[in-house]
């Protein structure tokens, strides 16, 4: 290249449209070559610094921008692609200061104020993001990109209306704009309108065939509408299109439990490989530990995004509360921003409590060491919101799965995982790859019902003058063979109605009730109820004579409040943790003729309890103080036997 100082401007452009067009390489060999002959051109130090960024190259592309900000400091666009290094670099507030930058050199730059937005919303400051996007379209009313993130925000914001106002403009302004058709997908499911959201993700798929976001969106909405076969399909086009998709993965893991005739054996072969390609992270350093400092009492670290109005919670809440602070000390990291009443009892029972959704898993990990915690536990397992990437890289000495998850984590660093020994016979250690720890005379949580809950009624087959069978269940856990199950059920028993709570509408209700007309029940033997308020929910309770249980994913926290509310449960166990669910809660109230083996039993014992009314009335009025006796709601012992546990570990630990 020439030295002369007027060909630059021609080089470069030349270069600028190498870059836009993909064409890297030929873009950076004209870059380097300005120069090599000009080291001080400032555009060409930005430029070949944003080419360095795009390619993963980020502190290569750091040193480049920022000495064309030494040379230029006060052009806006320099300072903006600094700050995209910092977010894609996952320092949030170090973005934020140079698009501010950007801003007070460039009053009214949308770009600086839309990246200025996201950085705000890495941060969890949602109403500073939100903000910002509005600023961006009082700048560029036409700007597509700040409508998708306003909208977005706003979702999270659960102002939901208002996001599917910006979001219609973003897809109206650039059709092609396949983010924001996800997102809209997004916001139409927390409305529970699932076949409006499955028509957005895919309208997002035709226009980025590889988009791996929207296929795990779509599997999403397929297991609320209960449909697995089609969810777990969707999950491996996500990561057919994307191997790294952690989502996926993790939600595929999840799904799995959920299929009928699924095998203790396959559910541990994907987390096993979901382990192998996401968790090659080096470990944190260890903490050295002396032998008397190791004799103090435990410091124990709970990792959850569910420390809200969620089943996890009302589990923990009651074990917080009776924990012995002589003998632990509890330290909460609450993976989510929301925050609700019953985070805040959480927060409250605490003796740490770090809300860290926005923090990396690096800087989690991190912080968990600093804290010397001596026992983590992760009460999420491959849940939304989950931070098993933290537990890969063993923070703490010990490290518990509890809770959260059905099967194996898949986790080497995952020292143990708490259980019992009816839901998980000997034999079942073979599926995971912790260490099982048993509990033998308390099962792996305690129930404590709510305050507020209503009292038992009679059975309401006397008024009703007939069997009402009811499924409780999130509807997720529906399967066909469940609903052929139902229909025997019905058909046996003359007269007799179903009532479903939590259905969807849309196709998934609709085709609900084809199954069922179409097999000869009518639907006036039907009563089909969507999404309840709790106080409706557990009113919904008097009406039901006899619940149905799920197969294979059976109920936790709803065969709980269903026997606390006097109606029994018919359960039917296999192999899997999460198909032993239910015989280990009925076992362990003292009715372990509940549980059946095989779809046959199942069907006589529903049949069965249908035709003795008196004797299913008086099992209904038993039904709570039979809860109060069993070990089920000791809240005081199952503490304590945690808490032996812990220690029993730690002793191993200690060698």
């Amino acid at each position: 290249m020439s030295n002369q100082k007027n060909e630059i401007p021609h080089f470069l452009q030349i270069a600028v449209s190498h870059h836009k067009n993909g064409r890297l390489n030929e873009a950076m060999d004209i870059y380097m070559r300005i120069l090599k002959s000009h080291p001080d051109h400032p555009d060409a130090n930005h430029l070949l610094g944003v080419l360095y960024h795009q390619t993963g190259q980020h502190e290569t592309g750091l040193k480049l921008i920022r000495k064309a900000i030494r040379i230029r400091p006060d052009f806006a666009v320099y300072h903006l692609s600094l700050g995209n290094i910092f977010l894609d670099q996952k320092k949030p507030e170090k973005a934020s200061l140079s698009y501010q930058k950007s801003i007070d050199l460039r009053p009214g730059y949308a770009q600086a104020y839309l990246n200025l937005g996201s950085a705000y919303d890495e941060m969890g400051r949602l109403d500073a993001a939100i903000a910002c996007f509005q600023k961006a379209i009082e700048s560029a009313p036409d700007f597509a990109s700040a409508y998708n993130n306003l909208g977005n925000a706003l979702t999270k914001k659960e102002k939901l209306d208002e996001a599917l106002f910006f979001l219609n403009k973003a897809v109206e302004l650039s059709p092609g704009l396949y983010e924001g058709f996800n997102n809209l997908g997004n916001a139409l499911v927390k409305q529970l309108k699932l076949d409006e959201a499955l028509e957005m993700f895919r309208r997002a798929v035709s226009l980025y065939p590889g988009y791996s976001k929207a296929y795990t969106n779509m599997a999403n909405v397929y297991t609320l509408m209960g449909e697995q076969e089609k969810a777990i399909a969707c999950y491996r086009e996500a990561l057919a299109a994307d191997s790294g998709n952690y989502d996926a993965h993790t939600g595929l893991v999840f799904a799995l439990n959920y299929l009928p005739d699924i095998s203790p054996q396959e559910i541990y072969r994907e987390s096993c490989e979901w382990a192998r390609r996401h968790t090659s992270v080096p470990p944190c350093p260890r903490l050295k530990i002396q032998r008397k400092e190791a004799e103090r009492k435990l410091r124990i670290g709970y990792v959850s995004a569910d420390f809200n109005t969620h089943p996890v919670a009302s589990f923990m809440l009651p074990v917080l509360e009776a924990h012995d602070r002589t003998k632990v000390e509890i330290f909460c990291y609450y993976s989510r921003q929301y925050y609700d009443e019953i985070s805040r009892q959480c927060e409250a029972l605490s003796d740490h409590w770090l809300q860290c959704e926005k923090m990396s898993d690096n800087a989690l990990a991190e912080r968990i060491r600093s804290d010397r915690i001596d026992i983590l536990v992760d009460l999420s397992g491959h849940t939304a919101g989950n931070r098993l990437l933290v537990f890969a890289r063993k923070p703490a000495p010990l490290q518990v799965s509890w809770l959260g998850d059905i099967a194996t984590t898949g986790l080497k660093t995952m020292d143990y995982r708490l259980t019992s020994i009816d839901a998980s016979p000997p034999g079942s250690e073979n599926y995971f790859t912790e260490k099982l720890y048993r509990f033998t005379d308390h099962l792996w949580w305690c129930y404590r019902p709510q305050a507020d809950m209503p009292d038992v009624q009679p059975s309401p087959a006397f008024a009703n003058n007939c069997i009402t069978f009811g499924y409780t269940n999130n509807f997720a856990k529906i399967t066909p063979e469940l609903i052929a199950i139902m229909i025997e059920i019905l058909k046996k028993t003359p007269g007799s109605r179903l009532a479903m709570a939590g259905v969807p509408g849309g196709s998934a209700r609709s085709a609900l009730l084809a199954e069922f007309i179409d097999n000869g029940i009518g639907k006036e033997r039907l009563v089909i109820h969507g999404k309840m308020a709790l106080a409706a929910y557990w009113a919904f309770h008097s009406d039901i004579d006899i619940a149905f249980d799920s197969f294979s994913y059976n109920g936790g926290t709803t065969t709980c409040d269903a026997l606390w509310l006097g109606v029994p449960v018919v359960t039917r166990m296999g192999e899997t943790f999460a198909s032993r669910m239910g015989y280990a809660i009925v076992k362990n109230i003292g009715l372990p003729e509940l549980a059946a083996e095989t779809w046959e039993e199942y069907v006589n014992i529903a049949t069965s309890l249908a035709d003795k009314r008196e004797k299913l009335n008086n099992l209904r009025l038993s039904m709570r103080q039979r809860m109060i006796n069993s070990p089920i709601c000791d809240v005081p012992g199952f503490t304590k036997d945690l808490e032996t546990a812990y220690g029993r570990m730690w002793k191993t630990w200690q060698g």
